[in-house]
């Protein structure tokens, strides 16, 4: 029976950016609610909206945290992957090319 870790390292990478955008996404939208707050022309409705933004500063901090932190992890996985591979790959493309095998990670081969 065969095993097989199949990884798509380019749909990871895109899943990083868009964590990272949506991270930023997050930080503009504090700027975004004020400037609403500031030309909608009703003060109760301006007071809610500022209330608002004020009470989510603190929830958007820690999810605009968690998007970075997974933003990143997710991107290392992906370059880890991609390392590992590589490095196993080596051995088999130096036989192939009749050419001494290098060593991985400082192991050798």
């Amino acid at each position: 029976m065969t095993s097989r870790l199949v990884l798509d390292t380019p749909l990871l990478r895109k899943c990083g950016t868009t964590l990272a955008d949506i991270s930023t996404a997050f930080d503009d939208a504090d700027g975004q609610s004020k400037h609403v707050a500031a030309i909608v022309g009703q003060s109760d409705l301006e007071r809610a909206l500022r209330d608002f933004a004020t009470n989510w500063d603190d929830n958007r901090k820690r999810m605009q945290k968690a998007l970075t932190s997974l933003s990143s992890g997710v991107t290392a996985v992906a370059d880890t992957f991609e390392d590992v591979d590589s490095q196993l790959a080596q051995p088999l493309v130096d036989a192939a090319n009749g050419t001494t095998p290098r060593s991985i990670s400082g192991i050798s081969t």
